[in-house]
């Protein structure tokens, strides 16, 4: 039997392309046929395939290319709540092609750059664009290729570069057309319907993106998932409102990042979707990609505020003047958009002890107490598991850098310090794991320790025991004796 087949175009244009107000207030959007019905892909076609063309995109190293365009269809093939997922099909030559021919309905989408004399005039501001062939039956999609545009420069690479158009960021949201969504109002969702030169955020999928795709390719109850209430979801999920996503989500608790699903983020001890950085100090801007608050304005297509000194800008940026008097705050070199991170942290752990030593027995309490160095406010937190097995927290973070273990069951466990600065957005900046053993009597053992020479040993009544490994002239002599002194102090308040 013949099939009814037709095809569409998708595109995403540069901002000067685009016409129109951004903000209006509605949810992701899908790509419909004239009867309704929404695209999509059939669950006896995934994985769904993906192909990119050798010939690559101009001036980009291809290597890093295929890293840009291997992530954009990751992004979109690893959400928890969602059944999608992709096949690398690997590299492919297309030849001559131009929008009303490329690769036609051979069920393989491919990835590929065009010259500007076989793109379609209507589309000359296009960056990239989608054309999925389709049963207007089923609305099932048979074939999806991707077409960017060789007449602007592209870029790959771990960073966005200025001018240029970043092959993942694009790609990621071209992606979303070959799944069957449409653009979407928002600004910080990959799907919005505009893009500018440098940006990167759409590499990321915002929770308007999510949900859109979690409706098309349901995986109920997973992380993400709509939900009413708890029995909706996972055993291990809750249902949790989350404005972004438009009411309630299955969620997952959550102690740091690494606890959650791909394409999620945790935030306040539970797994959502990321809040794009979309809008802020260095975010690229336009008529249609405003900046994100009241308190910041356009200065030359990037995000920045009115300054009197170097003082209000972010570090390793400079204070401007502007035509007609004021300043404001702009990068020190104009290719470096992102204001300068943290350094990073200078915690580290200096030594880990227990006493008493391993072995223990079945209910003796054990001390555990942590030396650290660097950062100006550390807190600490200690955990015990039986090899192999689930973290249990003894004692979250505070500023006791002493805590207690009374183990109930024989076996080999482990024991876990982690140290972080208070104004660490880490989860810790510096752990420690030591190995320790439990049996039904008490037996004489070795103390573990981190290093293997120095131990810090806290007496069960907050006394300490003194530094060992440490030698005279050592500057680690007077930073364990003090270490030693607080933990004491400390220990009287536990």
């Amino acid at each position: 039997m013949e099939r009814a087949m037709t095809r569409h175009l998708f595109a995403l244009a540069a901002v000067a392309a685009i016409v129109g107000a951004a903000g209006h207030a509605w949810a992701y959007s899908t790509i419909r046929t004239d009867s309704g019905q929404e695209l999509h892909w059939g669950v006896e076609q995934i994985p769904v395939n993906f192909y990119l063309d050798q010939d690559g995109a101009p001036n980009v190293s291809f290597d890093a290319l295929q890293v840009a365009v291997q992530a954009a269809f990751a992004a979109w093939g690893n959400v928890d709540c969602s059944i999608l997922g992709f096949k690398d099909g690997g590299v492919v030559d297309v030849g001559p092609a131009d929008v009303a021919t490329t690769n036609g309905y051979d069920k393989k989408n491919v990835v590929i750059w065009i010259e500007e004399n076989q793109w379609e005039n209507e589309w000359t501001d296009a960056f990239m664009i989608t054309v999925p062939v389709f049963d207007t039956r089923t609305a099932k999609i048979l074939d999806a290729d991707i077409l960017g545009n060789k007449t602007f420069d592209w870029s790959a690479g771990a960073e966005g570069q200025v001018g240029k158009a970043d092959a993942q960021n694009i790609v990621t949201h071209e992606v979303g057309h070959l799944l069957g969504l449409d653009h979407s109002p928002y600004l910080d969702a990959t799907m919005y319907y505009s893009a500018l030169e440098g940006e990167t955020y759409k590499r990321t999928l915002a929770a308007d993106d999510i949900q859109g795709l979690c409706h098309l390719y349901p995986n109920p109850g997973k992380n993400g998932f709509p939900c009413a209430g708890d029995a909706d979801c996972d055993a291990d999920n809750r249902c949790l409102e989350h404005e972004a996503s438009g009411g309630t989500i299955c969620s997952t608790p959550c102690e740091c990042d690494p606890d959650c699903p791909a394409a999620f983020e945790c935030q306040q001890r539970q797994c959502l979707p990321p809040e794009a950085e979309v809008g802020g100090i260095g975010s690229h801007c336009g008529q249609t990609m405003p900046c994100g608050s009241d308190d910041l304005i356009c200065v030359s297509d990037v995000c920045t505020k009115y300054c009197t000194s170097v003082m209000d800008c972010p570090r390793g940026w400079a204070c401007r003047p502007l035509v007609g008097g004021d300043s404001a705050c702009y990068p020190a070199n104009p290719d470096d958009l992102n204001p300068e991170d943290d350094p990073g942290s200078d915690v580290a752990i200096i030594s880990f002890g227990a006493e008493p030593e391993s072995p223990v027995s079945i209910g003796e309490q054990v001390t555990l107490s942590v030396a650290a160095a660097g950062g100006e406010s550390l807190l600490y937190r200690f955990s015990a598991r039986e090899a192999g097995g689930e973290w249990t927290y003894l004692k979250d973070y505070s500023i006791l850098n002493v805590s207690h273990w009374i183990p109930e069951t024989v076996g080999s466990f482990e024991i876990k310090a982690e140290v972080k600065d208070e104004n660490s957005d880490e989860c810790a900046d510096a752990e420690s794991i030591v190995p320790f053993n439990v049996t039904q009597g008490g037996e004489d053992g070795d103390s573990p320790s981190v290093d293997g020479d120095e131990t810090i040993v806290t007496d069960d009544d907050g006394g300490s025991s003194g530094c060992q490994g440490a030698t005279p002239g050592n500057p680690l002599v007077a930073l364990c004796a003090l270490t030693l002194a607080l933990a004491a102090l400390r220990a009287r308040f536990f």
